[in-house]
């Protein structure tokens, strides 16, 4: 299996050239949630495409295979979704969140 192309993980409409790239953040709406407005944080771009790759197979399971899959030897990256543990903390206001 080949590695993923720009398009597969960041959306069709994904462009890039020696300097820069471009991701329409509408093509980050499948599988993720996510909704495009022009108040959009880093984190919640960031999250998007982490759930887009996820979506898509990025996985260790696709990387490594199984039984029942040939592992990709081209995946160099791997989304793992499991969280262990949660970590809490104090607001600007004292409430534990």
């Amino acid at each position: 299996m080949s590695s993923f192309t720009l398009q597969q993980i960041f959306g069709e409409n994904a462009v890039q050239d020696a300097n820069s790239i471009t991701i329409a953040k509408a093509d980050l709406t499948s599988n993720t949630g996510f909704t495009a407005s022009d108040e959009d944080d880093g984190e919640s771009i960031l999250v998007a495409i982490n759930l887009q790759a996820q979506a898509l197979g990025l996985d260790t399971v696709n990387r490594d295979g199984t039984d029942e899959i040939d592992a990709n030897f081209s995946q160099q990256v791997a989304i793992n979704p499991a969280v262990t543990t949660f970590l809490t903390r104090q607001d600007d206001e004292g409430n534990s969140v």
